[in-house]
């Protein structure tokens, strides 16, 4: 019995070897292939060889396409409606990509009431909320005499965008009766920057 068990184990080891040595050879056989097509290709600096799947060709490397806009100051003491000069054009290439929107700038809320005030400020595109969901930030103040100016950044996902040019802007609302909403710092001698950028990723 004990020659039989020795006999069955040698047969599977070698068995084992011999699909193990197999597998190398034809992994090895492969490896030796794609090196051969990629010292064929003449890539200049800066590019790196990649398979398309039907071949090897040169590639630039991956590189973020954002589309920005940008100023300096632009105060705005509107308390209700589009803040002036925040506004975006943007083109989406892809149908089934979604929108990343950013949007940094400077905001303040003052008001007398025991209860605070408060003021959103929506990022809208083609002059409506985003479709997959508002895109909203939202300031309350408490203290009455507080004038606190304070920078923050606002980042959200747009989906069901069609490809082609779109335009971003900002809405400003009062939250609660007689909210002094104030948009942008322009005051020398260092005005506040905004920003918006967008960035179509998968």
């Amino acid at each position: 019995m004990r020659i039989i068990y020795n006999t069955f184990f040698i047969a599977i080891t070698i068995l084992a070897m011999l699909f193990l040595g197999s597998y190398v050879d034809t992994y090895s056989a492969a490896a030796k292939e794609r090196g051969a097509r990629i010292g064929k290709l003449d890539c200049i600096e800066g590019e790196f060889a990649q398979f398309n799947g039907e071949k090897w060709v040169c590639s630039e490397p991956p590189m973020r396409k954002i589309q920005y806009a940008t100023g300096l100051g632009d105060p705005d003491s509107r308390d209700e409606g589009l803040v002036n000069g925040r506004i975006l054009d943007f083109n989406k290439t892809y149908n089934d990509t979604v929108i990343r929107i950013s949007y940094t700038d400077n905001f303040r809320v003052i008001g007398e009431s025991p209860f605070g005030k408060g003021c959103s400020w929506e990022i809208q595109v083609d002059g409506d909320s985003c479709p997959s969901g508002k895109l909203v930030y939202n300031y309350f103040a408490v203290l009455t005499d507080s004038n606190q100016l304070r920078s923050h950044t606002v980042v959200g996902y747009c989906e069901g965008l069609s490809v082609g040019m779109h335009k971003v802007t900002v809405l400003v609302t009062p939250l609660r009766v007689d909210s002094d909403c104030f948009t942008g710092f322009g005051f020398e001698p260092e005005p506040s920057r905004w920003v918006i950028e967008v960035e179509e990723v998968n």
